[in-house]
């Protein structure tokens, strides 16, 4: 039985405050500033939209009033985003043997761990981390994994991150049910919470995330399709769990 995250805010009431804020940052329309701070903190959304062009420029000296790039924001949850990507890939070795080098190839395939981010930055202002928050965040960064996998089906990608998507490699049959299979083992994993809440939270999310992906292919090809539809698909499958 895992233990409760605080006194004051349980795991569930986290993943919420997680899933809010990223329903707010994908529900804003593109030209509206996101996330803007007061005098002398950064801003989230134009940190994000400025990190690849800094990572392209020469190094030089910061201007004083540069935003912070995306390493500096989360130096202070580093040995926890790795204890994430640690015990991801130790997941592999929960499934069946003949399936868990596919099941290890998809759960390596992280970007910049956004999702583990907000668990950890969240964990530390209701109180500080544990061993629960970390479980969760392998939980959420396992559901987002798992719609990836149906994604890059979907929309008959070769590439993921870099590398060969996991249907480019093994086709279309296998990928989908190991996505299928990742979305379980995410549940399984919330189930071993002494509360069927966290259980309740990720599963209601994975539907939402999923009718998300539906929408979206019902309206591909239709331009005409209205600005407020948009931004619900954006938050259905952007936002809802994660």
């Amino acid at each position: 039985m895992l233990p409760f995250i605080s006194k004051r805010q349980t795991i569930s009431q986290n993943i919420k405050i997680a899933s809010r804020v990223l329903t707010f940052w994908a529900g804003i329309p593109p030209h509206f500033p996101r996330l803007t701070c007061g005098a002398g903190k950064f801003r989230i959304g134009e940190m994000l939209a400025l990190e690849p062009s800094l990572a392209a420029a020469p190094a030089a000296s910061p201007p004083p009033n540069a935003l912070p790039g995306w390493k500096q924001i989360v130096q202070s949850v580093e040995p926890f985003l790795q204890g994430v990507a640690e015990r991801l890939a130790a997941q592999a070795d929960e499934f069946e043997p003949q399936i868990a080098a596919y099941a290890q190839y998809a759960l390596t395939a992280q970007g910049k761990q956004l999702r583990p981010v907000l668990v950890a930055l969240s964990g530390e202002a209701a109180g500080g981390l544990n061993d629960a928050h970390l479980t969760v965040a392998v939980i959420i960064e396992m559901v987002h994994l798992a719609t990836l996998v149906h994604d890059d089906i979907i929309d008959e990608a070769a590439l993921r991150r870099g590398r060969p998507s996991l249907a480019a490699n093994w086709g279309t049959e296998v990928s989908v049910l190991l996505g299928d299979c990742l979305f379980a083992h995410a549940l399984k994993l919330a189930a071993g919470f002494p509360t069927p809440e966290i259980c309740r939270e990720v599963a209601a999310a994975t539907n939402t995330v999923c009718a998300g992906e539906i929408l979206q292919t019902r309206d591909r090809g239709n331009f005409d399709v209205a600005r407020g539809q948009y931004y619900k698909v954006l938050a259905m499958k952007t936002a809802s769990t994660l």
